[in-house]
C-alpha cells in the first residue's frame, strides 16, 4: 500500500492506524467494509469508530457513490439514538467515514445470553420506535434494522450501520442481484423482482426485533442447510402464512399492540403513529415497578400467570443455525405446479402444501385454528404500498410435511380462546392523506366538530366520526358563503383500528372572470389593494379565485386613495362587494351605474338631514351595544366581523370625527355588517324590508349614506339612493357608506 493511503496494517493484514487515527481492536467486518474502534494517538480519551470500505469495492464508481451517499444522509441526521457521522474521507485507499464511538454490546450479542429485562425491552421499543420515526420523517430508509445493527448501553439504544440506507426519491444504490437487507428482517411481501417500501420495510423489520428483545430469540430462523433461494423461500412462506407476531403476556400491552401492527401481514396494516406511540412506552418505562424490570421468562418456561401453559415460538421447530443472512435484491422464484400461494389453505392443500410454522405465541393446549387476525383495512384509496404476488423456490415435499407435523404436535385443538391482550389500544391517531396537498385557498379542518390543524394526528376512539374540510377564505362552517364549500367525508373506525387512516380528495374549483361595466361613461376601479385601472365603459378582471373582493368605482377628480364618505364634491365614488362563487365556471357580471358629477356640488349646512329620517342613529346604536357587549369592537361577535366593522370605535363609543365628517349622536349609523344590522333590528320588528320606502333618495351631504341594508326574499340585500339593489355576499363584511332601518 502506497505511504499516500496513510493506512497502515498489520503482518496479519489488519488496520492499525487509519489516517490520523490509531486502532484499537476490530469492531465487526460487514459486505462492505470493517468497523473499527480507534481513538487519537495525541488525546487517546478521543475515539471514533471507523468504518473502512473493503478495497475490492472500493474499485466500484457505484459503489463509492453508496458509500458516500450513506455519510451524507448520516450527517444530515442528529437524534440521540441514531449514530452520529462526523466526516468521510474518500481521497484515501480505502475510503473510510468518521463516526461517533457508542459503547456496549449489539442486541444481537445480548440476545446470545437471554432475554432483556421487561425495562430494557420497552426502552428499547421506544427509543427505536423514535429514532424510526425521525428517519421517517426526512424521508430516510434504513431498510436493515435488525439486532446486530443496535448498540445498547444499559437501557440506551443507538441504531447504527446504514450501508443499505436510500430515500423516497433517490433511485437504489444497488444492481440487480445485488445482496439487499437481512433474511430474517426483511417483509413478507419481499420477493418476485421486486422491493417493498422503504416505510413499509422498516416498521416490519422494527416488529421483529421488538419481538425478539422481549421474547430473547429469533421469530424466524434460517435454516441449517439449503440454498441461500430455499431458505429464503422457506423463511418468506413462515412469514406469509401468519396475521402477525405477538412477545405474549409478559410483555406490556402497548408493546403487544405494537408488535402485531408493525408484523401485519399485509403492509397496509402496518399504520402506527410511532411517535406518539414511543410517548407512549416511555410512560410505561417510568411506570413500571421494580420487579417489572426483572428478566422477562424464557420461551419455553412457564410465563408468569398463565399455570401450567408453557408458551412457544413455533418458529423454533427451524433450528438455530444460520447468522444474518444477505437477501438479493432481485430474482426469479417459481411457483411449484399446482401449489397456492394463498396463506388461507384447505387442508387438503395444507397436508401436500404446508404454510411453515406460525411464531404468533400460543399456549400448547391452543388449536391453530383460534388464532385471530387483526384486519385493518383502509376505506379510501391508500397509496401503491400492495405486496406483491407471492412466489417461492420449489422447496421438497418432505420437508413440508416434516415442518405440517412438527406444527400439528406443538398446536394441540382445545375448546379455549387465544390470549390477547388484557386491555389493547382503545384510541388511534387519525392518519390522513389530503389532496392537492398544496390549495390556494384557506382550508380549515374539524374533527366531530372540534378544529384540528393539517400537521395533527388526534386520537379517534371505534366509531362513527366526521371529518370536515371548509374551503376558502373568511368561511365559517356553520355560515358559510356562496364563495365557500363545506365538503363532509363521514367515516367509521372499527374495534381494532380500521378506517383510523384517511385519503382525502378535495373537489376542484374554477378561477373566475370578473365583468365590470357602466353605462353612464367614463370610470375607474379598484379590487381590493390592487392598483386602479382606466376604463371606458368595461373593465375584466380575469382569473380570480373564489373569494369576496372589495371594489371601488370613482369617477371624476378623485384623490388617490379611495375616499369613503369624504369625498370631495369634483369626485363620485361607490364601493362595492363582489363574490365569486366557489361552485361554477360562468364570468361574474357586475353593472355601476356611476358617472362624473358636472360641477361641485355644495349642500347647505343643516341639522338633521332629511334622508337620514328613519335611520338607525350612533346614539340609538351606542346604546344597544352596551345591552350586547358582545357586538363591542373587541367582543366575540364582534372579532367575527370583516377589519372595517365599528373602525374608529373606542371600545363602544362611536369616534367624533371622521375625514371630512362630524359624527353625533344623531348622525346615521353606518360601518357595520348585514349580520349586526339583522341583530339590531330583532328587537324592533327586522330590517326594514327592500320594497318599503324609500326606495331612493337625494345625497344632500356626505352625512347621509348612499346605501342601506334592506331584509330580500333570501335574505338582507343592499339598495343604492338609486334605487339600485344587489345582493349581500357575505354576511360579516362591512359596507362602506351603508346604513340601514328597523321596521320600528
Amino acid at each position: 500500500m502506497s505511504a499516500q493511503a496513510e493506512i497502515v496494517v498489520s503482518e496479519r493484514n489488519e488496520a492499525i492506524e487509519l489516517g490520523a487515527w490509531s486502532v484499537r481492536r476490530r469492531l465487526g467486518r460487514g459486505g462492505m467494509g470493517t468497523v473499527y474502534h480507534c481513538y487519537n494517538p495525541l488525546v487517546p480519551d478521543i475515539e471514533a469508530a471507523v468504518k473502512t470500505m473493503d478495497a475490492s469495492m472500493s474499485r466500484s464508481v457505484r459503489s463509492r457513490k453508496r458509500f458516500i451517499r450513506e455519510a451524507e444522509v448520516l450527517f444530515s441526521l442528529d437524534h440521540p439514538h441514531i449514530v452520529k457521522v462526523r466526516n468521510v474521507h474518500m481521497d484515501h485507499m480505502p475510503p473510510f467515514l468518521e463516526m461517533d464511538f457508542v459503547a456496549g454490546t449489539s442486541l444481537g450479542a445480548l440476545m446470545a445470553k437471554g432475554a432483556l429485562t421487561k425495562g430494557a425491552a420497552t426502552s428499547l421499543a421506544a427509543q427505536m420506535s423514535s429514532a424510526v420515526h425521525y428517519l421517517h420523517s426526512r424521508g430516510v430508509f434504513h431498510r436493515d434494522i435488525k439486532p446486530d445493527n443496535i448498540i445498547l448501553a444499559g437501557e440506551r439504544s443507538t441504531l447504527v450501520d446504514f450501508g443499505l440506507v436510500s430515500e423516497d426519491h433517490q433511485a437504489t444504490l444497488n444492481r440487480p442481484g445485488a445482496l439487499f437487507g437481512t433474511l430474517q428482517y426483511v417483509p413478507p411481501e419481499w420477493g418476485g423482482g421486486s422491493r417493498p417500501s422503504g416505510l413499509s420495510w422498516d416498521r416490519y423489520s422494527l416488529g421483529i426485533v421488538i419481538y425478539e428483545a422481549f421474547t430473547g430469540h429469533h421469530a424466524f430462523e434460517r435454516p441449517e442447510s439449503g440454498s441461500l433461494l430455499e431458505n429464503l423461500s422457506v423463511v418468506q412462506d413462515k412469514k406469509r402464512a401468519i396475521p402477525h407476531l405477538d412477545p405474549g403476556p409478559s410483555a406490556p400491552d402497548e408493546v403487544r399492540w405494537l408488535v402485531r401492527a408493525l408484523t401485519a401481514r399485509d403492509p397496509l396494516h402496518r399504520v402506527v403513529d410511532l411517535e406518539s406511540t414511543a410517548a407512549r412506552l416511555r410512560m410505561v418505562r417510568r411506570e413500571m415497578s421494580a420487579s417489572d424490570a426483572q428478566a422477562l421468562p424464557v420461551p419455553g418456561s412457564k410465563s408468569p400467570g398463565s399455570g401450567s401453559d408453557t408458551w412457544h415460538s413455533v418458529a423454533e421447530l427451524g433450528g438455530r443455525g444460520g447468522a444474518p443472512t444477505a437477501v438479493p435484491e432481485t430474482g426469479s422464484f417459481t411457483v411449484e405446479k399446482g401449489a397456492s400461494d394463498h396463506p388461507d389453505r384447505s387442508a387438503a392443500q395444507t397436508a401436500s402444501h404446508a404454510p411453515g410454522p406460525n411464531p404468533t405465541l400460543v399456549p400448547r393446549h391452543m388449536s391453530a385454528q383460534t388464532l385471530v387476525d387483526l384486519p385493518m383495512e383502509p376505506q379510501e384509496a391508500a397509496p401503491a404500498l400492495a405486496s406483491e404476488p407471492r412466489r417461492r423456490a420449489p422447496v421438497g415435499v418432505a420437508l413440508a410435511v416434516a415442518v405440517a407435523a412438527a406444527v400439528s404436535g406443538l398446536l394441540v385443538a382445545s375448546p379455549s380462546g387465544v390470549d390477547e391482550p388484557s386491555s389493547g389500544p382503545t384510541a388511534w391517531p387519525l392518519e390522513r392523506v389530503v389532496l392537492p396537498e398544496t390549495m390556494l385557498l384557506e382550508v380549515s379542518e374539524l374533527l366531530d366538530g372540534k378544529p384540528i390543524s393539517r400537521d395533527e394526528q388526534p386520537l379517534v376512539e371505534a366509531g362513527n366520526h366526521t371529518l370536515r374540510f371548509v374551503i376558502g377564505t373568511d368561511c365559517d362552517a356553520s355560515d358559510p358563503g356562496p364563495h365557500c364549500h363545506v365538503y363532509d367525508r363521514p367515516f367509521t373506525v372499527g374495534a381494532d383500528g380500521t378506517g383510523a387512516r384517511r385519503r382525502i380528495s378535495l373537489p376542484a374549483f374554477s378561477r373566475r372572470m370578473v365583468q365590470i361595466s357602466s353605462s353612464q361613461g367614463a370610470f375607474r376601479v379598484r379590487l381590493d389593494d390592487r392598483p386602479w385601472t382606466d376604463a371606458r365603459t368595461e373593465h375584466r378582471f380575469d382569473a380570480l379565485l373564489p373569494g369576496v373582493y372589495a371594489v371601488v368605482l370613482q369617477a371624476g377628480e378623485c384623490p388617490d386613495q379611495p375616499c369613503l364618505d369624504g369625498c370631495p364634491a369634483s369626485c363620485v365614488e361607490e364601493p362595492r362587494t363582489v363574490v365569486v362563487p366557489y361552485e361554477g365556471t360562468e364570468p361574474v357580471v357586475m353593472a355601476a351605474r356611476i358617472q362624473a358629477p358636472a360641477r361641485p356640488v355644495v349642500a347647505a349646512p343643516q341639522a338633521v338631514s332629511r334622508g337620514l329620517r328613519g335611520l338607525v342613529s350612533v346614539g340609538r346604536f351606542e346604546r344597544w351595544l352596551e345591552r350586547n357587549t358582545g357586538y363591542g369592537p373587541n367582543g366575540a361577535q364582534g372579532r367575527k366581523q370583516s377589519k372595517r366593522y365599528l373602525i374608529g370605535w373606542d371600545g363602544l363609543k362611536a369616534p367624533s370625527n371622521r375625514p371630512g365628517r362630524v359624527i353625533t349622536e344623531s348622525s346615521a349609523m353606518v360601518d357595520v355588517s348585514a349580520e349586526v344590522a339583522r341583530r339590531f333590528c330583532d328587537g324592533h320588528g327586522g330590517l326594514q324590508p327592500v320594497d318599503a320606502a324609500p326606495q331612493s333618495w337625494p345625497i344632500t351631504d356626505n352625512s347621509v349614506p348612499m346605501f342601506e341594508f334592506r331584509e330580500g326574499t333570501s335574505g338582507p340585500v343592499v339598495i343604492g339612493s338609486d334605487g339600485a339593489v344587489t345582493v349581500v355576499g357575505s354576511l360579516t363584511a362591512v359596507q362602506p357608506q351603508t346604513g340601514f332601518r328597523c321596521r320600528r
